[in-house]
């Protein structure tokens, strides 16, 4: 054999240059973050502790058909279970102090060592929402995967105007090319200094908080795995300036327009529907 030799047929500059996955043209970019922005929106989830605190935390999710159904990280309905949990027990302490109260037979000291024992939580949440985007929007039939950290629930009431485009979800039946160009979408974190009205029940932001921001970084694929417990494809991905996104983050293959991945985080699987939160084992919590 004459020749160097080589370990696989080797392309030259101009072949690299023409094949998408290689390249990260800006006009594709911003074609995805435009295309990706259509249908990914931000959603605020807000607390209000015993103590006083008011919290607002931010997250992305997607919306994917005509009849408002949406795709999330599982781990932003922690705050839903928390918050049920804690009306439980703000409630449970509340039936017992009245008892206490009530009770004519309990001298006046016994009745304060009796009060004193049940103790209040100044981190319980005694009110928390969810805003999706606008105003007067609730979820439902909501359906969680917490291993896969994926969420999966229906917004009502939804008006499919307000909504110019939906994804096509890559099909898991062909591989997605090491180094494929991504578009990351999601929002960047905010201080949105909410408030709490004790009056009407409601969380309000500041008027300079709408519109919120989004923030789109870019990536490559660098893999396509499948987890040791279940056979769902997870894409790796990594970005040339890693920045924070909030969850829920989209991730959306430039060179097609296809969302390949979401972020993941892990929560425990549950169950949401019509109020009610559901465990995976089908143990009822509220």
């Amino acid at each position: 054999m004459t020749g160097p030799r080589r370990a696989f047929p080797l392309r030259t500059h101009s072949d690299r240059m023409s094949d998408p996955p290689f390249i990260l043209p800006v006009e594709m970019f911003a074609d995805a973050y435009e295309q990706a922005s259509k249908f990914t929106a931000p959603v605020a989830i807000s607390s209000c502790t015993v103590g006083g605190e008011v919290t607002t935390g931010l997250a992305a999710f997607v919306v994917v058909n005509t009849h408002g159904w949406i795709l999330t990280a599982a781990h932003i309905f922690e705050a839903w279970v928390k918050g049920d949990s804690d009306r439980s027990a703000i409630k449970s302490r509340e039936d017992k102090l009245a008892a206490i109260d009530g009770d004519d037979k309990l001298p006046a000291q016994k009745k304060k060592t009796l009060r004193k024992r049940e103790r209040e939580d100044p981190g319980w949440f005694r009110a928390f929402s969810y805003w999706w985007g606008m105003d007067g929007l609730g979820i439902r039939d909501v359906s969680i995967d917490g291993e896969l950290d994926l969420a999966v629930g229906r917004l009502e009431p939804f008006d499919a105007s307000h909504v110019d485009a939906y994804p096509t979800f890559h099909s898991g039946k062909e591989d997605v090319c090491p180094v494929t160009s991504v578009c990351r979408l999601g929002f960047s974190f905010p201080e949105i200094a909410a408030t709490y009205d004790d009056a009407n029940g409601t969380f309000n932001f500041p008027q300079d908080t709408l519109p919120i921001p989004r923030f789109p970084n870019d990536g490559i694929i660098t893999r396509d795995t499948a987890g040791p417990k279940t056979k769902a494809s997870n894409i790796e991905q990594r970005s040339s300036k890693p920045q924070p996104l909030a969850c829920g983050a989209r991730v959306v293959d430039q060179s097609s327009m296809r969302t390949v991945s979401c972020t993941a985080y892990r929560v425990e699987p549950i169950i949401w529907n019509s109020g009610s939160v559901r465990r995976s084992s089908g143990r009822v919590v509220k």
